[in-house]
């Protein structure tokens, strides 16, 4: 993904893993002049196919956080910035 992704890219994860690992790979996303927000979710498949998932967003602006709310907004009843990335 890294090596094809065009500047003014935003990728949202939405994994649960470590700390870490969505730092680092923000910071390569920077390095590439594009937008890494972790947004793990709470909810199930039928909460997704509904549109009622919660997500807690790491983004290191204000911006790049209502780019990734506008991402998951059809997925998403509730959408909360919690910090930066990680």
């Amino acid at each position: 993904v890294l090596s094809t992704m065009q500047a003014d890219t935003i990728i949202v994860d939405s994994s649960t893993i470590d700390t870490d690992t969505p730092r680092e790979l923000s910071e390569q996303v920077i390095k590439k002049s594009s937008v890494f927000c972790d947004a793990p979710a709470s909810g199930d498949i039928n909460a997704a196919a509904s549109g009622n998932l919660n997500f807690v967003v790491g983004a290191n602006s204000p911006d790049e956080f209502a780019r990734a709310k506008a991402l998951l907004a059809p997925l998403s009843r509730n959408t909360v910035h919690c910090g930066p990335v990680g």
